[in-house]
Order: C-alpha cells, then structure tokens, then sequence
C-alpha cells in the first residue's frame, strides 16, 4: 500500500530527516492560519504553495510545473477558493506546505531486486548511483563521493557530511519500519541544509511511529548506526 502523503513525512520527521512543513487544509481560512507566522508581532505570513492531489497516497508534483508562492492573505484565499471550485467531484484534497526556494535537487530511493537484495541509489539529475545494503558511515561517504563525482555543485565539505548523515538516517528508517519501497524526490539543497519536498513510500501495512525522541536521540542513532539490515 501507498503511505499517504502527510504520514511519510511524519515517519521521515521521526528518523530526524528534514522535512517540508505541510498540511491538508480544507477552508481558506485554514490555508490563511497554516501560512501565519508564530510570533504574535509579526502579522506577515510564511510564503506558502497550495494544490489539489489525489485523496489516497497524495504526492504533490514538486517537479510538474514551476510553484506560485503565495504571500498574503488575499493570495492565499483567491488560490483556495480557485482549487476547491475546480474539485466538483470532491476526490481531491487540497495540500498546503511551505515554499521552498529553488535549489540544488537531489533524489535518494531503495528498492529491493527480484534475488531479495536491497539497494539505496542517490541520484543527481540524470547520473544515479546505487549501493547494496546495509550501508555504515564508509559506505554513506562512498555513495555520497559517487554521486559528486558527476555533479559538482555540491563543493563543501560541510555539505558532503550533511548528506551522508541523511544517507544514514534514511538507512535508520528503513531498519526500522517494514517498507517495501521509498523514493524522496526532490530533496532540495540549500544554505548547507536540506528539505524533503517529495515523498513516496509503499508498506504492506500502515506504519505506526511510536514516541518520538529527542532531537539529540536522533543524532545519536544516526552517527553510530551500523544496520542489521535486510539483504
């Protein structure tokens, strides 16, 4: 089964990954709150996108069509109100999340081969490169020098560590959660950091995330995961 949208980001959130703050809003005026900014004295909004995605397994097209930020109230409302008449049949929802700027995109996916082996495969752009697992911290900075290796925008070491961390906390989940397939596309570089915009997950059962640690529990597993991991 295809894990809806909303839920893998939560499951991604609990291993520590960066995610794409985002919600299903079902008035304008929902849309309006989602976008407003937590501190009482800044009355401005967070610029924000909205469209219309299937109600099972809702993966927004990041990738479909250049995004419209929306930065005022009026904008936010204009565009919920344009989105839900277009809806007649009522077999969407409509998904808000924060707009993300443009940036240096990557992809990062496992699948597993008709022989039972399991493969995590980082891609930039066109070249992808692929490594068996279970994946430890020599093999995340193999994967990682790989894909550099094609793709020379990504030049800092700070970002080079940072992306093997998301190698491993990605292999985290994956020990973690029975999942059949993931494919997180795009995952936008930007200012040495990252966010997952795209997520697609499949499990043959939904997936429940239990209490969620604290941020230093994360960083921990992350550092000195050495996966049991499926073959």
């Amino acid at each position: 089964m295809t894990i809806d949208y909303i839920e893998a980001l939560g499951l991604l959130e609990h291993a520590g990954i960066r995610v794409v703050r985002a919600k299903y809003v079902d008035s304008a005026q929902d849309a309006v709150a989602f976008a407003t900014r937590r501190e009482a004295r800044d009355p401005r909004v967070v610029p924000i996108v909205l469209s219309n995605v299937p109600r099972e397994g809702a993966i927004p097209g990041h990738r479909a069509a250049p995004v419209q930020a929306l930065q005022s109230g009026p904008a936010i409302t204009a565009a919920y109100e344009r989105l839900a008449a277009a809806d007649e049949s009522r077999e969407q929802r409509i998904l808000a999340w924060e707009y993300i700027a443009p940036g240096t995109d990557i992809a990062l996916a496992y699948r597993v081969d008709d022989l039972g082996k399991a493969y995590l495969e980082l891609r930039s752009g066109e070249h992808g490169t692929e490594q068996l697992l279970p994946i430890d911290e020599t093999g995340a900075r193999m994967l990682v020098e790989h894909m550099l290796a094609h793709d020379h925008r990504v030049r800092s070491e700070k970002s080079r560590r940072m992306l093997e961390h998301l190698v491993l906390r990605v292999c985290g989940l994956l020990d973690e959660f029975p999942i059949n397939a993931l494919e997180l596309d795009p995952v936008r570089l930007h200012e040495n950091s990252y966010t997952v915009l795209g997520a697609l997950l499949t499990a043959p059962m939904h997936l429940r995330v239990g209490k969620r640690l604290a941020n230093h529990a994360h960083d921990r597993k992350a550092h000195g995961y050495r996966p049991g991991g499926r073959q």
